[in-house]
């Protein structure tokens, strides 16, 4: 199965990383050919029936399944039936952690990458036993009629939703406590780093220096960081102070120059170009579109 980077460039998703919709067909066709892409992607069946590639492996979805697609996983969806409708919800990983701790790792990773350990289709009798198919109403719902801090209760459904599944995932005797990579001891020093970063983002702070602190070579930390992270230490470095500049522009009329040094980043052009890379839009133009819909 070739495979190809897919950019989301709906304007809903750039603002607040996320979108949810409803798709219909009413023939038997390939509705996205093999593709991939960061954030995590779940469809729900609500009529009709999808064959799903998913990293050369195919699943059935019937009428009432939900799939799920994780980042970075390639994939290709076709319709089985005449007629298919489902619900897509995309959003970026970093929506499940709702605080830069350690503590809640363990059950995010296997959402984070093409990790083939563990089930991507929930079937119905699955789902009855959950409240998985009342979050995607919600989320639905929410998207739709864009209430005041809707964007809020998207998010705090989305990790509702993941809740039920690691759960039933637990009930069902996958237990990812057990079988993920992260040791006890990980979570110690891991911590001790992610909280240096969130203290000290806006300083010159290094992977040697953070390593230093958690009491690592500089070797093993910056190689078991990435593993646990998926990331390396100046990606999340630039990660936190992305986050960091975001908030600025949102709550603040500091300049754009302001924001960057302020939040660590060493010029303003090289703030700007990594902006517009993780946000594909630049920060001006985020803070219009912000503006705009305040």
């Amino acid at each position: 199965m070739e495979t190809r980077y897919e950019n989301i460039v709906v304007e809903q998703q750039l603002k607040y990383s996320f979108r949810c919709f409803r798709q219909e067909y009413s023939d038997h066709r390939v509705m996205c050919y093999a593709h991939w892409h960061n954030y995590i992607e779940l469809l729900y069946l609500e009529e009709g029936s999808v064959n799903i590639f998913l990293n050369g492996k195919l699943y059935q979805a019937h009428k009432e399944d939900l799939v799920i697609i994780n980042s970075k996983e390639a994939h290709q969806i076709e319709t089985i039936d005449k007629d298919t409708r489902y619900i897509v919800i995309q959003f970026d990983p970093d929506m499940l952690h709702m605080s830069s701790t350690a503590f809640t790792l363990k059950y995010i990773l296997p959402f984070s990458g093409p990790d083939k350990t563990y089930p991507r289709l929930f079937k119905k009798e699955d789902i009855y036993k959950t409240e998985i198919k009342l979050r995607i109403q919600h989320i639905y719902d929410e998207m739709l009629n864009e209430e005041y801090a809707y964007e809020f209760a998207i998010q705090a459904n989305i990790i509702m939703l993941f809740l039920d599944i690691v759960r039933s995932w637990h009930q069902n005797g996958i237990d990812i406590q057990n079988d993920t990579f992260i040791k006890d001891k990980d979570l110690v020093w891991i911590n001790k780093a992610m909280t240096f970063i969130e203290d000290h983002y806006y300083e010159n702070i290094t992977a040697k220096e953070t390593a230093k602190i958690c009491l690592m070579s500089y070797n093993y930390f910056t190689t078991r960081f990435k593993q646990l992270l998926g990331r390396s230490f100046s990606c999340y470095l630039n990660y936190i102070r992305l986050r960091q500049a975001e908030y600025h522009l949102m709550s603040s009329d500091k300049s754009v120059t302001d924001i960057a040094y302020e939040c660590g980043f060493s010029s303003t052009s090289y703030f700007i170009s990594m902006f517009a890379k993780h946000k594909s839009v630049t920060p001006q133009n985020y803070r219009k579109r912000i503006k705009n819909t305040g």
